[in-house]
């Protein structure tokens, strides 16, 4: 069940923000959140996700095959990978650099969307 009309209003967010690398329509996202045990906290990750990667590439060109491969990583931070793990795997469009600044973008999206959690009273 989807929490509010605002979650509608999130997921067209995140959708857009991703919208070259993950080309879904807005019924598809739906559908697909709707069927997780706690569809806000996966729209949550989903935010994360998305606020690294604008935050990564807003100060860089299209990139291509970098723009999925960044996508990967942040999937990665978000299944819970190590930093060591992520680095080991082999994204050949993106630097060593570029995993550590994804990384770090990651973690503060997550940092912040928690503050924002606590300051709604939402867990």
């Amino acid at each position: 069940m989807i929490p509010s009309d605002g979650f509608a209003r999130r997921v067209a967010a995140v959708r857009q923000a991703l919208a070259d690398v993950r080309a879904q329509s807005q019924d598809a996202w739906m559908a697909e959140l709707a069927a997780r045990q706690d569809p806000e906290c996966e729209l949550a990750v989903w935010e994360a996700i998305a606020l690294a990667f604008g935050a990564f590439f807003d100060r860089r060109g299209p990139g291509g095959q970098a723009r999925l491969q960044a996508l990967r990583v942040l999937a990665d931070c978000a299944a819970g990978r190590s930093e060591l793990e992520i680095r080991a795997t082999a994204y050949r469009a993106l630097s060593a650099g570029d995993i550590q600044e994804l990384i770090a973008h990651y973690r503060a999206a997550v940092t912040a969307a928690d503050e924002i959690r606590q300051r709604r009273g939402v867990d």
